[in-house]
């Protein structure tokens, strides 16, 4: 049986330790493909782990520090070469645990987004973000929105693929401002992601909150 479904998440500089709840919790309710982002130089413990719970391994050079903008490349390269994968979740992997399989929930529709609990205005990080990217007037249009989770996305091949390549150019076009006016910073893809979601190319796309 083709596996249809596919769980994409990045797990550079993390080891067993940092992969195990994620992993245990996941590959009870999920047995589709699953592949990790991971750098190589992981312990043969780790390695072990993954191979056990049948995890595919893309590695990276890319380091772990910058890995939260890097990851949405890595993303569309590995799935435009899925080409009998029909639905997709990039995920974060430490910080998450699964209690069901994610693509049984028939709320979903073709892009799916996930929600927090403030608005963008009501957080002080995320406004930073994304002013710091973007300026007052982007952050005026949309600061009145929930706060979207980056780490998170659900949908179909093609409208994953769509939104890998959206946020790939949003992070290379939009420079991240330090409070030096003369140097950038790291940022985040938060704000990025954010400006994206929050326009009018994706007024119809499910968001969930709970």
């Amino acid at each position: 049986m083709k596996n249809k479904n596919l769980i994409i998440g990045a797990a550079t500089g993390y080891q067993k330790k940092e992969l195990y709840f994620f992993i245990k919790s996941l590959r009870k309710v999920y047995f589709d493909k699953l592949i990790l982002i991971i750098k190589k130089n992981i312990t043969e413990e780790t390695r072990n782990y993954l191979n056990s719970n049948k995890i595919d391994i893309f590695f990276t050079k890319y380091k772990s520090k910058t890995i939260f903008k890097d990851r949405y490349s890595l993303y569309f390269e590995i799935i435009k070469n899925q080409l009998n994968i029909e639905n997709i979740m990039l995920t974060d992997t430490a910080d998450v645990i699964f209690f069901d399989d994610p693509f049984n929930n028939k709320l979903f529709s073709e892009i799916n987004f996930f929600l927090e609990d403030k608005t963008i205005a009501e957080c002080e990080t995320n406004t930073r973000w994304i002013k710091r990217l973007y300026g007052n007037n982007v952050l005026n249009k949309i600061n009145k929105n929930r706060i979207s989770c980056s780490g998170i996305t659900l949908g179909n091949r093609e409208n994953i693929l769509y939104y890998c390549n959206l946020i790939v150019n949003e992070i290379k076009n939009f420079k991240y401002w330090s409070i030096n006016p003369f140097s950038t910073g790291k940022g985040s893809d938060q704000g990025n992601h954010n400006k994206l979601i929050h326009s009018s190319g994706y007024n119809t796309a499910k968001k969930f909150y709970k």
